[in-house]
């Protein structure tokens, strides 16, 4: 089967945090040799203003920011890869900045990320030279993007309530799912490298410095 003509995207611009947005709809029309007789739709995020991102193509080294909070320095510092932390949530940051808005910024600028991630496995299921493995497992990840797109917009109602132990269950959660993609090419005979593992090693990454932060810092202050 032919791929899909089109992907609409329609994106709202308004504040995410109020969540007085609407959701984005996205139809992923059957990828090639894919038996899917329709498009699905899915409701994702609209877009998340961060003011930059780490680059798309997950291959450059990381550069820290020019300026760094010395708040952000300090929470990042208890994470297991302080430089790194600094460079994915910074541009998330909003506001003054402590623990919970840090951990706030992980959930956005993993969205971000995911989304991002979403865009590249999509270019990939479109390309005519993609193997029919590969195809597999890309298909697998997509979904499992878009559901982990949708647990993180829960997570971030949840902060919202102050229900931080849910917040902590989906990033949980959503490391588990980022290797159940890598498990899917695995699957297909790809064990040493593939297509999107250094992106799924980032998103597992950046949900980690989220739980580090939750453990280290905001744990002990509700104790």
């Amino acid at each position: 089967m032919e791929l899909s003509k089109s992907i609409l995207v329609l994106l709202l611009f308004s504040c995410l945090l109020s969540f007085s947005t609407e959701a984005t709809w996205i139809a992923f029309g059957p990828a090639a040799n894919s038996p899917s007789p329709s498009p699905i739709k899915y409701d994702l995020l609209p877009h998340i203003p961060c003011k930059s991102l780490f680059s798309t193509a997950y291959n450059n080294p990381f550069k820290l920011p020019k300026s760094i909070n010395p708040s952000l320095d300090n929470i990042c510092a208890i994470t297991e890869n302080p430089a790194n932390c600094v460079t994915l949530i910074s541009p998330c940051v909003t506001g003054s900045i402590n623990s919970f808005s840090a951990l706030e910024a992980v959930m956005i600028s993993l969205i971000e990320h995911v989304q991002n991630a979403l865009s590249f496995a999509l270019k990939l299921r479109k390309n005519k030279s993609t193997s029919s493995e590969i195809l597999t497992a890309i298909n697998i990840s997509i979904d499992i993007y878009v559901e982990i797109i949708e647990d993180l917009r829960k997570a971030l109602g949840a902060f919202k309530g102050h229900n931080i132990d849910t917040v902590k269950t989906i990033l949980t959660a959503s490391i588990t799912n980022f290797g159940r993609c890598d498990e899917a090419f695995h699957q297909q005979g790809l064990t040493k490298n593939w297509p999107l593992k250094k992106i799924d090693n980032i998103l597992i990454e950046l949900a980690g410095f989220g739980l580090d932060i939750y453990a280290k810092l905001i744990v002990k202050v509700h104790n």
